[in-house]
């Protein structure tokens, strides 16, 4: 789902809750450990995680996975299936991603409705030894390659699929030779959709389908979209790409920004962002009194990027980044002077957002930049965390980390 971290600017911050709407203190967040429950790391860093069944597919930069206790290593060249019941490494799925002139990253993930196919994007240059530049199909049990092999000119950070079609986003301009500057639609088969072709001016980190299911949200670093004013988050038609008139007024963003994570409801669009400056913030999804859809409700903002959300199904907000990992700190209200750490969450996101003192896991190592908690995904009763890291609260837990809701 996303990419490397550069160090963006940031602002020296004890408490910033700029724009926040006050709200009540958060309530406990029940079943929560400060803690990851004991599952397999990764020897580096993931960007992007997807889920069928009872398997977790984990993506990223690094060569093995091993057991907390370290007995136990498993080859994986980038690209690695867990169990989530156990955690452990399913050794009968193997498939090396690889690049012939850069460090190699997988960025982006995602599972056909049947479970047979696994999709990877990101930055390479072969799988298991055959050229794929940037995209990928894989056989989503055993991990051997597949004959999808659409050729794209630049990185893909995102992936969404919607009635077995594949929308892709990222820092491409073309998908075989054909123009298809930010976004595509992809077939089952691999081919180009060729009537749906948005034109974004930048890059896309994310891709969403709306509660609607008829439209797309972008997210980015981007300004336009069909030439349109869009700054870093747009929505589109999923089937003719049209841009949909719903938007965030201008001047409400800060450009340049980048939208790294979103998260849209009936009511509210949850945004991740972080650069110049860094925050995560909420819009409104429908007109609201004499309020317009896309009219900011709030914002809070962190000392780092907000990378990664997740909105649990009793309404609470996960947020993640590498906020509080560098050189900045930041104590949330009424916590008792604890840090922020990359983690946090917040009860009742409607209105406002309230750092719940009850879940602050601590991140490590920090003081510099390109930490934090870079992807979330909720299964079931688990919110899975990806990223770069090494201990969390004290425990060692590497690039992977499963919390029990």
């Amino acid at each position: 789902m996303t990419g490397p971290r550069r160090a963006w600017t940031q602002v020296a911050v004890v408490f910033a809750t700029a724009f926040a709407t006050a709200i009540a203190p958060a309530a406990h967040a029940l079943g929560l450990g400060d803690t990851p429950d004991s599952t397999w790391s990764v020897n580096g860093k993931v960007y992007a995680l997807a889920e069928h069944g009872t398997t977790l597919y984990v993506g990223g930069t690094f060569r093995r996975a091993y057991s907390p206790d370290g007995t136990e290593h498993v080859a994986a060249a980038n690209l690695v299936a867990l169990d989530e019941t156990t955690g452990a490494a399913l050794t009968t799925f193997s498939a090396d991603v690889e690049d012939d002139k850069k460090m190699p990253q997988v960025q982006s993930l995602a599972v056909s409705p049947d479970g047979s196919t696994l999709y990877l994007g990101g930055i390479f240059t072969s799988v298991d030894g055959t050229d794929r530049r940037n995209f990928a199909a894989v056989d989503a049990s055993t991990g051997a390659l597949l004959d999808q092999a659409p050729d794209l000119d630049g990185p893909v950070h995102a992936m969404l699929l919607v009635n077995g079609d594949l929308y892709i986003g990222g820092q491409f301009k073309h998908v075989d030779d054909m123009h298809r500057p930010g976004v595509a639609e992809l077939a089952p088969d691999g081919t180009l959709v060729s009537g749906w072709k948005p034109n974004v001016r930048g890059t896309v980190r994310d891709l969403t389908l709306a509660p609607d299911g008829a439209t797309i949200f972008l997210g980015g670093n981007f300004s336009k979209v069909d030439d349109v004013a869009r700054q870093s988050v747009a929505r589109v038609d999923t089937l003719t790409g049209a841009l949909d008139p719903w938007t965030i007024p201008a001047g409400v963003i800060e450009s340049p920004q980048t939208a790294w994570d979103v998260i849209p409801t009936a009511t509210r669009v949850y945004v991740a962002f972080g650069q110049e400056l860094n925050y995560v913030a909420a819009f409104r999804m429908k007109q609201q009194a004499q309020n317009a859809p896309g009219s900011q409700v709030w914002r809070y903002s962190t000392v780092g990027n907000v990378e990664s959300l997740a909105l649990s199904s009793d309404d609470r907000l996960f947020a993640g980044g590498h906020f509080g990992l560098a050189q900045d700190q930041q104590q949330p209200s009424g916590c008792g002077g604890t840090y922020v750490r990359g983690l946090m969450s917040s009860t009742g996101p409607e209105q406002g957002f309230t750092a719940d003192c009850d879940w602050l896991p601590q991140l490590a190592p920090y003081g510099s930049n390109h930490k934090g908690a870079w992807v979330m995904l909720l299964a079931g009763d688990e919110l899975w965390v990806g990223g770069y890291f090494t201990t969390i609260g004290g425990v060692a837990q590497s690039g992977i980390a499963r919390f029990t809701l």
